[in-house]
């Protein structure tokens, strides 16, 4: 009766052939409308099932002897399983590797992971973080991308100096990338500001250049629901960033933070507009929102102002302390209250007890997680993310496929189907039922659009763009007509491309200026149907769209110095201005007799001879810091080559362009070229460091340079600390004896030891030692400038009068 196979097509994808003789033309027809209702066609049935879990099929062709007279979309004609799932991705963070690994089998469905694996310290250096090749090798096995996150945690100073060098950092992380078989970099370098904006954006250029295209770069980027451009949302540059990056994660979620009034972590409308901020910028496919697998705890008392606390552990507070839990419709969280008393069992919040009083959690659960999801959907975004794996309850991760789940049912695909009416008059219903109301009508012999079907009814498209319902009995399937194609050329910048032709219809795609398009047809109350190249059919405003093709630009750049732009292409035509070295311009279309037609920034137009324009971007140079004493400055990039000079550590020179093969070509400040091995030199300023000593007693080391962070130690009057660079807002960064790292107030912090001498005579010597010359006499009270503590039980001190000399520690107390 039928016979059915699958043929592939150039992009690997496939169509099902199904081919009827011409005595059953109308059961081959009776196919696309009833595949799953009657049992003639159910090893059909099982055979798409079980084909389309491991290929993708793209279309369904009916053949009627030999002849083509039907090509539906796979999605439309069994949209079961042409069924998908929006992108998934997660950060692993916390836990074993082998609960990790557990976690992210258990949910099954994703597509990336990003372990914490590249740390930038303190200091701005890149630290590799316990990377785990039994995790890589079982994502792989599962067909699981990882992508391993570059994190500052929250450390502005760290993260400001990282930035310096963004290309020597892109540099370290390809290079890891490609050592332990990862799969890309997420970036996620919090707490900086708007002055690291353009530093920030060079990075993920810079790492979109140096890792292979089909591996990832994604960048976290802060929620910005309210357009806010200083600070550290003003550190991300969405538009700049989208344009690098595969795509922005957007950390959605902090509405409320540790030390702000309690209140959702991440409400449906912060969420929202954190969206629509986004969209203004950046396209849809390239939008991940990152939605939180942890709430936040305040007591009565103030001792938790909103410390994080994972969904997992708050199912189990919810049900230790019977919490009172409501759900607040407005912003889609839920809510828990609850009293700790004494005697209660004991529970630790990140090392910190919640102590007896009053508690209130605002966090997430599968209904508010389910919400937020919703949007990806709504707004036919790339994607979810979600921070951290390790917070989930088991239930949120049972549900988490099922929520990204999206079919194709009812969505046009690459080949339209039409049908003719055969009934007198044929009503439109707005949905597949007889008790549906009639939303339009068709007449006998119209000709109708089919986008889907549903139990004997057809899903059309009218000419207005709505959907409706009209019965398959009187639709009569046409074979595909012929329609002209033609190339044309977009016009517009953003275009959207929408799935009708309406300024209401759903957005599916954008294009940009000098994009190509095959346009189908002729224009139709002012849009055209066009194709794109990655095979997207929808519809244009026939505004944005020519049939002439663009004349190219491209960038050049001027190779000589007060080069004459001219009025017309030859040497007697006016000269209209002059360009110089390194100057660059937009050359329009091809040289022609030895000339390019050009554009200035200013806006002139003229002529420019082809001698002195390149289009290879000149070489950039940077300031370089030598790291190590007496390097070799070679003559060429060998260690064979001849020495021309030498540099010390902490000289700066000129690097010109990348390192190639562990060498960088440099110059000196006095002139000279060569070469220095790349393991001497570094792009980030070094930090001078210099001994302080304490002039207060039990002076406070802080975490942070604030009077409002943790106390990590204590240091008295006299005691010498280790100072980096100079003091900014009133506060010195230190490092104590024992290695300890913080802040101290600069108002305790002297450069300069003072002793007074208690001794009623005390000798001051030649050298430290009681057999040495005598140089002169203190008295008691006197005061001296202590230069040295030798660490021997002397001082050498200088006098009034400029003689330094020594003296026993034992008879002076310092100051």
């Amino acid at each position: 009766m039928y016979h059915y196979r699958l043929a592939e097509n150039q992009d690997h994808s496939y169509d099902l052939i199904i081919s009827v003789d011409r005595y059953h033309a109308e059961f081959g027809l009776d196919i696309l409308s009833n595949l799953k209702a009657k049992k003639p066609y159910q090893d059909l049935s099982r055979f798409i099932r079980e084909k389309s879990k491991d290929i993708r099929i793209k279309s369904v062709k009916l053949l009627v002897a030999g002849v083509m007279v039907a090509s539906v979309p796979f999605g439309m004609f069994f949209p079961a399983e042409a069924a998908g799932s929006k992108f998934n991705m997660t950060y692993l963070y916390g836990g074993s590797v082998s609960q990790q690994i557990e976690q992210v089998k258990k949910v099954g469905s994703f597509n990336t992971v990003s372990p914490s694996y590249f740390d930038i310290d303190s200091a701005g250096k890149l630290v590799l973080n316990n990377v785990s090749t039994q995790l890589i090798e079982e994502m792989h096995s599962m067909g699981v991308k990882v992508v391993p996150m570059l994190s500052n945690h929250w450390d502005r100073r760290g993260g400001q100096l990282a930035l310096k060098d963004p290309e020597g950092l892109a540099s370290q992380i390809a290079g890891y990338v490609e050592q332990y078989n990862l799969d890309g970099v997420n970036v996620d370098i919090e707490n900086v500001t708007h002055n690291e904006r353009d530093a920030y954006t060079r990075l993920v250029a810079r790492l979109r250049e140096l890792i292979p295209q089909d591996k990832e770069v994604s960048v976290a980027v802060a929620a910005n629901p309210n357009g806010w451009n200083t600070g550290w949302h003003g550190s991300y540059d969405y538009e700049a960033l989208g344009r690098h990056a595969d795509y922005l994660m957007i950390m959605a979620y902090d509405e409320h933070w540790q030390g702000s009034e309690a209140g959702p972590v991440a409400s449906i409308g912060f969420v929202d507009r954190s969206i629509q901020y986004a969209l203004e910028r950046v396209p849809a496919e390239k939008i991940v929102v990152g939605v939180p697998f942890f709430g936040r705890i305040w007591s009565q008392d103030g001792a938790f102002n909103g410390n994080g606390v994972g969904i997992n552990t708050v199912e189990s507070i919810v049900r230790d302390f019977n919490a009172k839990v409501t759900y607040d419709e407005t912003t889609q969280s839920p809510k828990a209250e609850f009293t700790v008393r004494e005697g209660d069992k004991t529970i630790t919040i990140n090392g910190k007890r919640l102590t007896p009083g009053n508690y209130t959690i605002w966090y997430e659960d599968e209904r508010s997680l389910e919400e937020k999801t919703e949007l990806v959907h709504k707004y036919d975004l790339k994607g979810l993310g979600s921070w951290a794996l390790g917070q989930a309850t088991d239930n949120v991760l049972g549900n988490l496929s099922s929520w990204l789940e999206y079919s194709d049912e009812g969505v046009e695909g690459d080949t339209v189907l039409f049908g003719r009416v055969t009934a007198t008059s044929l009503r439109v219903r707005e949905e597949p039922t007889t008790d549906s109301a009639v939303i339009d009508g068709f007449q006998q012999g119209d000709i109708v659009t089919i986008v889907g079907t549903q139990s004997g009814w057809y899903q059309v498209r009218l000419a207005d763009g709505r959907l409706g319902f009209v019965s398959a009995l009187y639709i009569e399937i046409q074979p595909p007509a012929a329609v002209e194609t033609r190339t044309g050329y977009i016009t517009g910048d953003r275009v959207r491309v929408r799935e009708s032709a309406t300024t209401e219809s759903t957005i599916l795609e954008h294009v940009n200026r000098g994009d190509t398009v095959t346009v189908h047809g002729e224009e139709q109350n002012g849009w055209f149907h066009v194709e794109l190249a990655g095979g997207v059919k929808g519809y244009v405003s026939a505004d944005y769209v020519s049939f002439t093709e663009p004349v190219v630009t491209r960038t050049g750049y001027i190779t000589g110095d007060r080069v004459r732009v001219r009025e017309s292409a030859t040497t007697e035509s006016a000269i209209l201005g002059h360009v110089n070295r390194g100057d660059t311009v937009t050359v329009h279309g091809e040289e022609q007799n030895g000339w390019f037609h050009v554009e200035l920034a200013g806006g002139i137009k003229g002529y420019v001879s082809a001698d002195y324009v390149s289009f290879t971007e000149p070489v950039v140079t940077r300031t370089g810091y030598i790291t190590g004493d007496r390097v070799r400055v070679r003559e060429s990039a060998t260690t064979e080559s001849a020495i021309l000079g030498h540099v010390n550590r902490g000289d700066t020179v000129t690097v010109h362009g990348e390192e190639q093969n562990g060498w960088f070509h440099v110059e000196l400040a006095g002139g000279v070229k060569g070469y220095v091995s790349a393991d001497y030199v570094s792009f980030i300023e070094p930090v001078v460091t210099q001994t302080g000593y304490i002039t207060g007693d039990r002076v406070r080391v802080r975490e942070s340079a604030t009077t409002e962070s943790a106390i990590l130690e204590h240091v008295n009057r006299g005691d010498a600390v280790t100072v980096y660079g100079e003091a900014e807002n009133g506060w010195f960064q230190v490092e104590l004896t024992s290695g300890v790292k913080g802040y101290v107030s600069a108002d305790y912090v002297t450069f300069t030891q003072t002793g007074q001498v208690t001794a009623t005579s005390l000798r001051v010597r030649q050298s430290a030692t009681t057999d040495s010359k005598t140089l002169g006499y203190l008295k008691q009270g006197q005061t001296v400038t202590i230069l040295e503590d030798t660490g021997t039980g002397w001082y050498r001190v200088e006098l009034p009068d400029g003689l330094t000399g020594y003296v026993s520690a034992d008879y002076v107390v310092v100051r």
